[in-house]
């Protein structure tokens, strides 16, 4: 993270490391558990950049659990001088975590805040052949294109961690090391039965 980075070559942080969270793993069922938890994370992060990494899966928390982990961030984040706090995320879910604890200013806690333009699916498509790349594959003809094709009929699909989950669910799906534009329709062909067979097994269970 460029951000750490700079904050360590300017003097400003001991250490130009990154420790992220997704903050909807973070268990809050009983009293002082967040706070628990949130204080690992400081500890674990000293020194440093913590980023809290907010997702869709926040709201699905209980109430209660979101409110005491919202409380806990706050009231320890204003205790903590060798930590930067950085919270990331599309749009609702940091509205929704900022918003889960009425009465509880969270935002002041903040020194500022960075909003950008959704990546395009051509950048969304790159991101995902570089995570390909990284697992060990190789992205051959036209494969770039078919990604691009589908992001731009996945508009939900708008951030970094779409394309990487994207592109790990094709890694583990594919039989050939290198990607090419065919190969990628298939595998996108059996997605889509997996999703179908999914939304039957629901609705049977249901």
């Amino acid at each position: 993270m460029l951000y750490a980075r700079a904050l360590a070559e300017l003097g400003l942080l001991p250490t130009g490391t990154v420790h992220r969270v997704p903050v909807s793993a973070w268990p809050a069922r009983w009293p002082g558990q967040a706070e628990a938890n949130v204080l690992t994370a400081f500890d674990e992060a000293a020194g440093g950049v913590l980023v809290l990494e907010l997702d869709e899966f926040f709201a699905a928390r209980a109430l209660p659990e979101r409110t005491a982990l919202v409380g806990a961030v706050r009231e320890l984040a204003v205790l903590q001088d060798d930590v930067v706090l950085v919270l990331s995320g599309a749009p609702r879910p940091l509205a929704g975590f900022l918003g889960s604890a009425p009465g509880t200013d969270l935002a002041a806690v903040f020194a500022g805040r960075a909003d950008f333009a959704p990546y395009s699916p051509e950048e969304l498509a790159l991101l995902a052949v570089r995570r390909l790349t990284a697992t060990g594959l190789e992205a051959g003809d036209g494969a770039p294109e078919a990604l691009a094709e589908h992001f731009a009929r996945t508009p939900a699909a708008r951030g970094a961690f779409d394309a990487h989950a994207f592109a790990d669910r094709l890694a583990d799906l594919a039989v050939t090391r290198v990607l090419r534009a065919g190969d990628v329709s298939d595998l996108l062909a059996l997605l889509d039965e997996e999703a179908v067979d999914d939304a039957r097994e629901a609705k049977v269970s249901a």
